[in-house]
């Protein structure tokens, strides 16, 4: 069973359509990234899966379960980190960790204690006084206090210095490795994403415009240099989708796609070409490719 299936799924606010059409799949045990421009919808797609609102259309599973039908029992087997909030700020870290703890019913020592190890929260100090990578921090500790299937954060390293930043992550690798959490994040940071997720959706306009693993996605986009024969272009190429041309002049082109070099190359001489160099993308680039208008 996959922890996440989104099929077809729009969501409209009135006259505005914020997801057109939204596809994705999350697999149990998973680390995935979800990423896009501001606007892209990664929000309201996240919303969408904790119950906080209703799909307009399509089908939407999480655990399981229906969101929007089984939104309060679903809600106890997710760990939720959102961009901002709010915690009462009278109450020291380890006072707001043991009220969350007593509405879920569990105990959170033990989880407390492995995540002080590496970050060194100042628990016994008011809310009111911590920064925000601190809030942010101690959002991660409420969120995995209480032992959750799936683990949702939005922007979760935002505020964050960069080596609070690497453990932050390093923690998400070792609870999914340790048992089998899925972990399911928007962010803007590309490098984090790449160093840490399995599999990415990139989303532009509502939609998924791409998803896929992430060494998938480094080792198969490339951008080939081809020279074609006469009376032939990049319009004669069939067999694939491709990315982005370049007139280099010379009947040469700059062609970019996503596939297999196999089949790119025999793609381009069934088209009438011949393939002079090919080269590989830094992965913020090829995002880039994907989500810019």
């Amino acid at each position: 069973m996959n922890a996440i299936e989104m099929v077809g799924v729009s969501k409209s606010y009135g006259q505005v359509r914020a997801l057109e059409d939204m596809c994705l799949t999350v697999s149990t045990g998973s680390i995935f990234g979800l990423m896009g421009p501001n606007g892209a919808g990664k929000t309201t797609s996240i919303k969408l899966m904790l119950g906080l609102m209703k799909p307009t259309a399509g089908s939407l599973t999480v655990l399981g379960a229906t969101p929007s039908g089984d939104g309060m029992v679903l809600r106890r087997r997710i760990g939720f980190v959102p961009e901002d909030f709010s915690l009462y700020p009278h109450m020291t870290g380890f006072e707001i960790l043991r009220f969350n703890a007593r509405l879920y019913g569990c105990s959170v020592d033990e989880n407390v204690r492995r995540l002080q190890t590496i970050f060194e929260l100042p628990l016994a100090r008011k809310i009111a006084t911590y920064s925000k990578g601190m809030r942010k921090l101690l959002g991660l500790y409420i969120a995995l206090s209480t032992e959750p299937e799936l683990l949702i954060l939005d922007e979760p390293t935002d505020g964050l210095d960069p080596v609070v930043r690497s453990h932050f992550l390093g923690v998400l690798a070792d609870e999914t490795s340790r048992r089998n959490l899925t972990v399911f994040f928007s962010s803007h940071i590309l490098s984090e994403v790449e160093k840490i997720c399995d599999t990415v959706a990139f989303m532009r306009h509502g939609h998924t415009v791409l998803q896929d693993e992430v060494e998938s996605i480094k080792a198969r986009y490339r951008v080939y240099t081809v020279r074609f024969g006469a009376g032939h272009s990049p319009r004669d190429v069939k067999s694939i989708a491709i990315q982005r041309e370049r007139d280099l002049g010379q009947d040469a082109w700059d062609i970019e796609v996503l596939a297999d070099q196999e089949q790119a190359r025999t793609a381009f001489v069934d088209a009438g070409g011949t393939v002079l160099n090919v080269q590989s993308l830094p992965f913020d680039e090829i995002f880039m490719r994907f989500v810019e208008a």
